[in-house]
C-alpha cells in the first residue's frame, strides 16, 4: 500500500513538473517571437531617421511624422553647441528590454527574454519618472524619480499612447497618485492596491481611471512587450548607448518648431 502511494505521489510530482515545463516552453517561445519583433520594429524606425547634429559624445537623429501633436524629446541648449536631451512628455511611456538584474545572469536573461526590463512613466514634461522598484521590504514601492533616461546604460525606449494630450497629462496624474503604494511581487497576478513596473503603465491608462487603452494582451500579467506591441501606442524615440557613444532617434514634425 506504501509502494502504491509512493509511485502515485512521485508521478503526480513528475506530471506537475512536466506541465510547468510545458508552459514555461510555450511561454519562452511566445516571448521569443515577440521579442524579435520588438527589434525589427525598433531597427525599422531607426533606419528611417536622418542625422540631425552631434553633441559631444551624442549623435541625434529624427524620424519626420507631420502627424505628430507634441513633441517627443526637448533639446536644451546649455553652451555653444553642447546640448542636453530630456526624453519623453507627460504621459509617456518609458521601456527598457534589458533587466537590471545582471549581477544573476542567467536569470537575468530569463527575466529579459520572458517579461522584458523595466517600464515606468514620464511626468513633468520629462524631467521625472513614475516607476515602482522591488528590493528589500523596506525599499519595494513606487517611487517619484528625478530622470535619468539619458545617462541609462540600457537602451531605452519612448513609447506614446495614441490618446490625447488631456488624456496623457490625466494618466501621469493618476501614475503620480501611486507613488508610496506597495510593490507586488506577486506580479504573474494583478492586485489592487500593489503594483509592479509595467503593471502601472497600463493600469493608469485603463478602466479604472475612467480610460479605455488596452496595453496589456491577457489579462494575466504585463510585459514589457506587451506595452510595445499594443495597438494603442506607438514608438516616439530610442536611446542607446554604443562604447563611449549615445545615439538618440526620435520622432519630429518640423511644423511644432516653427
Amino acid at each position: 500500500m506504501k509502494n502504491r502511494v509512493l509511485k502515485l505521489f512521485l508521478f503526480s510530482l513528475e506530471m506537475i513538473f512536466s506541465c510547468l515545463f510545458l508552459i514555461i516552453s510555450i511561454m519562452f517561445i511566445y516571448a521569443s517571437f515577440h521579442n524579435i519583433k520588438m527589434c525589427e520594429d525598433v531597427k525599422s524606425f531607426i533606419n528611417k531617421a536622418e542625422f540631425e547634429f552631434k553633441s559631444e559624445n551624442t549623435y541625434y537623429y529624427s524620424v519626420t511624422d507631420y502627424s505628430l501633436e507634441e513633441e517627443t524629446i526637448k533639446i536644451k541648449e546649455y553652451n555653444a553647441d553642447v546640448y542636453y536631451p530630456v526624453l519623453g512628455k507627460t504621459g509617456d511611456l518609458f521601456l527598457m528590454p534589458q533587466s537590471r538584474m545582471e549581477y544573476i545572469p542567467l536569470f537575468s536573461s530569463f527575466v529579459s527574454t520572458l517579461f522584458g526590463g523595466h517600464a515606468g512613466v514620464i511626468i513633468d514634461d520629462g524631467d521625472r519618472l513614475i516607476e515602482a522598484m522591488g528590493g528589500s521590504k523596506e525599499q519595494s514601492y513606487v517611487f517619484n524619480f528625478s530622470t535619468d533616461l539619458y545617462t541609462e546604460e540600457r537602451t531605452v525606449i519612448g513609447m506614446r499612447v495614441k490618446a490625447s494630450q488631456e488624456e496623457r497629462h490625466e494618466a501621469a496624474n493618476n501614475a503620480i497618485s501611486l507613488v508610496g503604494k506597495s510593490y507586488n511581487h506577486w506580479f504573474i497576478f494583478n492586485t489592487k492596491d500593489a503594483y509592479y513596473c509595467t503593471d502601472i503603465c497600463a493600469r493608469v491608462y485603463g478602466k479604472e481611471y475612467g480610460m479605455d487603452y488596452k496595453l496589456e494582451n491577457n489579462g494575466f500579467h504585463t510585459s514589457v512587450q506587451d506595452l510595445f506591441h499594443s495597438e494603442d501606442t506607438y514608438i516616439t524615440f530610442v536611446k542607446y548607448k554604443k562604447g563611449n557613444e549615445t545615439h538618440i532617434y526620435y520622432l519630429k514634425n518640423p511644423n511644432l518648431e516653427k
